[in-house]
């Protein structure tokens, strides 16, 4: 925006983010507080991202945000949570993938071997399927050829085996980096699993409903939910994909 008054002639096109990301002090919410009000605008989504020095969803963070609605309230302006730490939700600033490892995100992957040594072969992780696929085109499913992540099938030289197996990714995640009290693991959610949501649902925006309720509809007037993500290599699958 160019100038102060372009919130107040399109205030219902723009709810700007507040991006907290340092030890924010009672000066400083009332200070910005001001501005946002005399810039015009009335809504805001406060989001705590990297480098803020509050633990997410600890009772330091809860005095702040309580702070901050009360400044809220003096200048009129209603308040958006942002639904977790950093992005994309879903992961409760990875605790969620931490402490409740069943519910890491996970997702179908495949190998093609044509050689088998005499011990058998041993997929990354759980096989939930494997097929034969003989030179001539003839596919036949190895039922009972494998036990968890081993195969053990006597290969002749004239086929293929394609082997379907459970992986879950890894990879730096947002959400769970970025301060000094970050988890720093490598694990995201499955938000395809109604348990896992229903987890972050618990830890998340149940923290600010058991302290705020009273706020919801008057000062908290909505929830953003940032890029919820299924970040995986092939195929989504979810917890319930096996059956």
């Amino acid at each position: 925006m160019s100038d102060n008054n372009s919130f107040k002639h399109n205030k219902k096109y723009f709810i700007p983010f507040w991006g907290i990301n340092d030890n924010i002090s009672e000066k400083i919410i009332y200070d910005k507080m001001k501005k946002y009000s005399n810039a015009g605008i009335e809504e805001l989504i406060t989001w705590f991202n990297s480098g803020c020095e509050i633990e997410f969803l600890s009772k330091e963070f809860f005095k702040k945000y309580f702070n901050i609605i009360d400044v809220a309230k003096r200048f009129n302006i209603k308040l958006w949570i942002y639904d977790d730490f950093n992005w994309p939700s879903g992961s409760s600033a990875g605790r969620i993938t931490d402490e409740f490892p069943e519910f890491r995100q996970n997702f179908l992957e495949y190998l093609i071997i044509d050689n088998i040594e005499p011990g058998g072969f041993y997929a990354p992780n759980e096989i939930l399927n494997a097929f034969l696929i003989s030179d001539n085109g003839k596919v036949s499913e190895l039922r009972g050829y494998y036990r968890f992540n081993h195969l053990k099938y006597k290969l002749d030289n004239n086929g293929k085996i394609l082997i379907f197996y459970k992986d879950f990714f890894e990879g730096k995640i947002a959400a769970s980096s970025g301060a000094k009290w970050s988890r720093n693991n490598s694990f995201f959610a499955d938000l395809l699993n109604k348990k896992a949501v229903d987890k972050f649902i618990e830890l998340n925006l149940e923290s600010f409903k058991n302290r705020f309720e009273k706020e919801f509809g008057k000062t908290i007037i909505g929830v953003f939910t940032d890029e919820p993500a299924i970040l995986m290599r092939f195929s989504g699958m979810g917890a319930n994909f096996p059956e």
